[in-house]
């Protein structure tokens, strides 16, 4: 950080190499700072559960989405490896639960991948009820 980097709020856990390899010198805009009074994942983003990756909520203004989705890429959350264990995760939550589990035990057992969880229960609830 130029300033103040000790921070509490400029700690956050990072995988090396896509601090050192992927986002490198690329311009870091705000928009998906978690520690952000206005961050809401909800809000800015959209999860492709087919896919299994994000995208940015496309309800939102274009160039915001173009924000967003610039930095989904900068930040490298859907590298190829990163979307795999992800899909691999959310898939086997998502069998347990079509074979008759409840998303209320899978969440009260889900240890990774949140926002990606929450997102997914919430659009197959939405289809389930529909």
């Amino acid at each position: 950080k130029e300033s103040e980097g000790w921070l509490w709020n400029n700690f956050f856990v990072v995988q090396k190499d896509i601090n050192d390899k992927h986002k490198r010198n690329q311009p870091v805009n705000d928009i998906l700072k978690p520690d952000s009074d206005t961050y809401s994942p909800f809000t800015l983003l959209e999860y492709d559960e087919r896919l299994h990756i994000f995208i940015a909520n496309t309800d939102l203004d274009e160039l915001i989405q173009s924000q967003i989705n610039t930095m989904i890429e900068t930040l490298g959350i859907n590298l190829s490896w990163v979307t795999k264990k992800r899909k691999n995760h959310l898939r086997q939550i998502i069998e347990k639960v079509n074979l008759g589990g409840s998303w209320q035990q899978e969440a009260a057992n889900n240890y990774q991948f949140f926002t990606a969880f929450e997102m997914c229960r919430k659009k197959l609830q939405t289809q389930e009820n529909q």
